[in-house]
């Protein structure tokens, strides 16, 4: 297996994750997948976050809080050289 085809499973697997897990877990899900210092680059308005912390508060919680039964279907996952 590629090295890009591993990181696109990692991404794959955190998605999934993030996704079905309790919001109260999902600080130990991005723990075990993100570094603290992790830069969240997410569509507008919450466009660039910085921290594994930070994430959570202003993108993954409001998101959960906003949609309690959200689902995420991974269609593609795009990686590689440029």
């Amino acid at each position: 297996m590629s090295v890009h085809a591993r990181n696109k499973a990692i991404v794959a697997s955190f998605l999934t994750e993030i996704a079905d897990c309790a919001v109260e877990d999902a600080m130990s899900v991005i723990e075990r997948y993100c570094h603290d210092d992790v830069r969240w680059e997410v569509f507008h308005p919450f466009n660039t976050i910085i921290g594994a912390q930070a994430g959570l508060e202003q993108f993954w919680r409001p998101l959960r809080d906003a949609f309690p039964d959200y689902e995420q279907r991974i269609a593609l996952v795009i990686g590689g050289d440029y």
